[in-house]
């Protein structure tokens, strides 16, 4: 019976130690990457994109990345720009509905008034098509390249009917530009316009967010959490003098997050003031004045700070003195 017992204890020691070492083993298999680093750019592709990215077909269909991601001030919103695209983070919505593109035709006012009544192709007409929505058509090859490429999440509505800029054949979209070049070979005469590129460049984007930063926290291993500090050139101010504020970002590896959103919200006794601060540069800094405020001396004023980054969100607090000067 005492060598039954002992033969079952080390059964099931055995059993045990080929269950934790399977455990052990499974939990070292390393995940599938989530990111994608453009060998043409050297600019990187993580979530909330990265997903949206492969699936659209990468490279060959948006273009290569041009910037990393970072918080558009204007649109409110985490965006990255890509050779023919911008793409959009948008976490109220709908899960697939998250990730959009931007409506770069729109926004360079490309659009053109409908077509008049009797141009409107007929609804069986296999070569046009058209769309209400907009009052244009699409026909022809552009109208073949339109519905084996996306269609309208990647094109959006027509908004001008073809047209001849510098002697190219061109169509607007929504979202992209359509060119007709006939020097190709069949079946690559109709191309996509490289309007991310267009649209940054026109518009006055940020220089320095066009040169990859592959120390911050954009490259490797995705950004699971925001590391926020906050540090203030003074604890001690006197009332109605600038004060000045540094905040840092880094990601659970403590790396420097470039690129992040940050918005500073001020307590005043007479109410809280917004203010929107620079992205986050290559060191994950960021750096704002804004004035002490005239309350009494003795005053203690409390101050949040909120840093957007793609689908994440980091919150921290500080706060300073007024006093006499």
């Amino acid at each position: 019976m005492r060598f039954l017992k002992v033969t079952s204890l080390l059964c099931v020691g055995i059993i045990a130690t080929s269950l934790s070492l399977g455990q052990v083993a499974l939990a070292q298999t390393p995940q599938p990457a989530s990111e994608f680093i453009s060998a043409q750019t050297g600019f990187t592709v993580v979530e909330p994109f990265y997903a949206y990215f492969v699936a659209g077909g990468g490279e060959a269909r948006y273009g290569a990345p041009i910037t990393n991601q970072y918080y558009d001030q204007n649109l409110g919103l985490m965006v990255q720009y890509f050779e023919k695209v911008r793409m959009e983070f948008h976490p109220g919505n709908p899960p697939e509905f998250q990730v959009l593109l931007g409506l770069l035709g729109e926004e360079m006012n490309k659009r053109q008034l409908p077509i008049p009544v009797s141009q409107i192709p007929a609804p069986n007409d296999p070569n046009c098509r058209y769309y209400r929505e907009t009052g244009h058509t699409v026909c022809h090859k552009f109208l073949e390249y339109y519905d084996q490429n996306g269609g309208l999440n990647m094109f959006g509505y027509p908004i001008t009917e073809f047209v001849v800029e510098g002697n190219r054949i061109v169509q607007y979209f929504q979202r992209a530009r359509m060119e007709w070049h006939p020097e190709r070979p069949i079946g690559q005469r109709v191309q996509l316009a490289d309007l991310g590129e267009i649209y940054f460049t026109l518009t006055g984007g940020n220089p320095l967010l066009r040169t990859p930063s592959p120390n911050s926290a954009s490259a490797g291993t995705p950004i699971t959490l925001l590391r926020v500090r906050a540090n203030l050139a003074d604890q001690v101010v006197p009332k109605n003098t600038q004060h000045s504020l540094k905040v840092t970002v880094h990601d659970q590896l403590f790396r420097p997050v470039e690129g992040a959103g940050v918005k500073l919200e001020v307590y005043y006794p007479t109410g809280v003031k917004t203010f929107n601060l620079p992205l986050t540069d290559a060191t994950g800094a960021t750096r704002f004045s804004f004035n002490a405020g005239s309350a009494t001396a003795g005053t203690v004023v409390r101050i949040r700070v909120i840093v957007i980054y793609g689908s994440l969100t980091g919150i921290t607090r500080t706060d300073y003195l007024v006093w006499h000067h």
